[in-house]
Parts: C-alpha cells; structure tokens; sequence
C-alpha cells in the first residue's frame, strides 16, 4: 500500500523517526500493532484487530473530568416536593441484592424468561408453572361465564375473532416471583366499529393523585390497604355480539365449535370501558362519590367529612381510612368481586412506598427499576449512589 508523506506523519511513538525527502513515497506492508486509536471509537482500517472491553472502554471515558464552564445549575421546580436525598438501599447493595434477608433467597423475576408464545410456554423449563396458570384462568373464565360454546354457523356474517395466550410474573417489592400469570387476550385490533364494539373511554387515575391521598391518610393516621381485583375484565356484560375462537389448550384446531362472549375478556376494545362502569356502579351503592378532577378517586363523605379515601388503577384498589371501615368495605367489594388482599401498601404500580408512621412522612422509590438499569453495568468502577462519589471520580 502506497501513501503520500503528507498522509504518514508518525506510525508510533515508539518507532524510529524516518527522513523522507519532499515527494518521495513510503512503503507500508500494513498498520503496526500498536497504533494508538482513539477510545471508544473503533478503527476502520484493514487488517486492524481490535478486542476491546466495553466495561473497560466506558470506564476509561467516564473517568474524564467534563468542563462545566462555571455555569450554575437550576434545580427543576418539578421536583420542590419531593427529597432527593433520601437512599432506601446503596446502589452495591442493590446490584448484589445484599438489602434481601436469607429468608427471602428465591426465585427472581430476572432469571424467569417469559415465553412470548402458548408453544414457547409448554417447552419452557417452567412449563408446570406456566400450564398451572393456564389451567386456573381457564377455571377462571368458566365460573366466570364468559362465554357459550356454539357451532361456527352461529356467527353467520360475523367475524370470529382470533386469540393469544399473554404470560407474565407478579413479583413482589424486591423484585421476587409471586406467581406465574397467564392471561388469555383477545385480538381486538380486529374488531370493527359499530359492529362488535362502540364506547372505548375508560378513566385512570394520576399517580400525583395517589401520592396525595396517601399522604392525606398519612396525615391522619388512616391505615392504607391495598387490594387487587382478579380477573377484573370479566365482570362487565356485553352488549354487543362478540365471537371468538377457542384458545389454544381448550379445543383442538379445526374444530366447528367456536365461543359466543358474554362477558368481557381481555383485549377487547371496550373491556375496560365495561370494566369501569360495572366497578363505578358498586362503589356508588356502597355511598362513595367521584372526584370529578380525577375520576380514579372515590371519597366517601359523613356530615360533610371525608372520612375514607378509595383510589382506583384499573384493578388495583386502594383503601384509606380506619381499619374497621376498611374491613367493612372491603367485605361488601367480595360479596360481587373477587378481591385479593395485599395488606398495608409497600408496592403500588412499579413504585415503592415507604411509609414513617412516627415522623408522619412517605417515601416513594424505585429500587428494583433501578437496579434492572444498571444490573448490565454492574462491573463499573465509577458508579455512584446519590450521596456522593465512589472513588472520587463521580
């Protein structure tokens, strides 16, 4: 390979200096070993073989002091109500998961693959744990009666709408299994307008919302328990015609048999819209009001006095207040739904809660979120928690 001397300067700091007169062409059988390129970006020339470190490569650039150009930084006025400094767990405890007792050394959420598939389920090595969940929700959708078997003629112009098993893990607030899930969906991406669904709006609650109800039961030294519906969507009846394809475990392929819905199922374009007013209607028999700033929010009023707080997410509920009304709504909430307890909040929407009782104060945090983050950069020297520095580099 030829190349001009105003291309070739020096090959190597190492390597002797060579006297090239104007003009004149140098000889270069191929890039020596030990040019210095450039971190961490990677060379292109040929037969130049590089094994780099990726660990190795961010700490080498991290480690580079970044000019600020004296330029005074602002604090976000979004974040004036919420402490900063406040650390549940060091981040090298997190990553080692030193903050679990003994006690809770189980199964981890992180070592679960979640098959994507009904085939990906059976084949799995948890495949007793994933056909359980399919066996119970299929229980499930028959006490339920979310459907009549009927022959295909039934349907006659109809679309039958096909379906898929949906499978995840419940964990718990550091991140362990609770149970295996398996959730049968419709595909109501095929669903047409007017024919087998209408009204779709349901309302969420805001998590500013939740975070002020607690602190608002706080206050008051409510207790706060939180509660989750199961299998939530299968409560509200439908008024539309709605046919489905039997799911995969449940039939064999080919069959003339196919499901008439009755009730909603997951998927369906209209499932929470049925689901919320079904919930919204128990709630105001039971005395409870919506707040109409966020319709997430129940108060339950005596003489003009809140003297209960109700938050809704879907299917998860929140109840605030004292223990005995607490209880007694709770058990009329059982009589129509299935409710499962969890007991004092510590875990709500991914987030978790922490809550003082002695100094009156709460604390919301996302360890686990974190520590899935940062669990592929674990091997770096230079990560620090939020007091300080790990190795003065930070």
């Amino acid at each position: 390979m030829q190349m001009q001397i105003e291309d070739v300067v020096r090959l190597n700091s190492e390597r002797e200096s060579v006297l090239v007169q104007p003009g004149q062409s140098v000889a270069v059988e191929q890039p020596p070993a030990a040019i210095a390129v450039p971190q961490p970006f990677a060379s292109n020339h040929a037969g130049l073989s590089m094994q780099m470190d990726f660990a190795t490569t961010i700490d080498t650039v991290a480690r580079h002091r970044v000019s600020r150009f004296g330029r005074k930084r602002k604090r976000n006025s979004r974040l004036n109500n919420f402490e900063l400094h406040y650390v549940a767990h060091k981040l090298v405890k997190v990553l080692q998961c030193e903050f679990i007792s003994p006690t809770q050394s189980r199964l981890h959420s992180r070592d679960v693959p979640v098959p994507a598939t009904y085939k990906q389920a059976i084949r799995s090595k948890f495949a007793a744990y994933w056909l359980a969940a399919i066996a119970e929700e299929l229980e499930s959708l028959r006490k339920h009666g979310v459907w009549q078997v009927v022959d295909r003629s039934a349907a006659g112009k109809s679309a039958v709408i096909t379906n898929k098993w949906v499978f995840g893990i419940k964990k718990d607030e550091n991140g362990f299994v609770k149970r295996f899930k398996a959730r049968l969906v419709i595909h109501g991406f095929k669903q047409k307008f007017g024919e087998n669904y209408n009204e779709t709006f349901a309302p969420v609650i805001r998590f500013d919302t939740i975070r002020v109800a607690i602190y608002f039961a706080v206050q008051r030294r409510w207790s706060i328990f939180q509660y989750d519906v199961k299998t939530a969507f299968l409560h509200g009846k439908l008024t539309e015609e709605v046919f489905m394809e039997m799911p995969q475990g449940n039939g064999s392929p080919g069959n003339r048999e196919i499901c008439k819905l009755i009730k909603s199922l997951y998927g369906l374009k209209q499932a929470p819209h049925v689901w919320n007013k079904t919930l919204h209607r128990h709630l105001v028999a039971l005395g409870f009001t919506r707040l109409e700033s966020d319709y997430g929010l129940y108060p339950l009023l005596e003489k003009g006095e809140i003297v209960m707080l109700l938050t809704v997410y879907v299917d998860d509920l929140l109840l605030m207040g004292e223990s005995s009304r607490c209880e007694s709504i709770a058990r009329k909430l059982a009589a129509t739904f299935e409710l499962v307890e969890l007991g004092p909040v510590k875990y709500l929407l991914g987030v978790e809660v922490s809550i003082d009782r002695e100094k009156n104060t709460v604390f919301f945090s996302e360890t686990n979120y974190v520590a899935e983050i940062l669990i592929p950069y674990a091997r770096l020297s230079w990560c620090c928690d939020a007091r300080g520095n790990h190795d003065g580099n930070c």
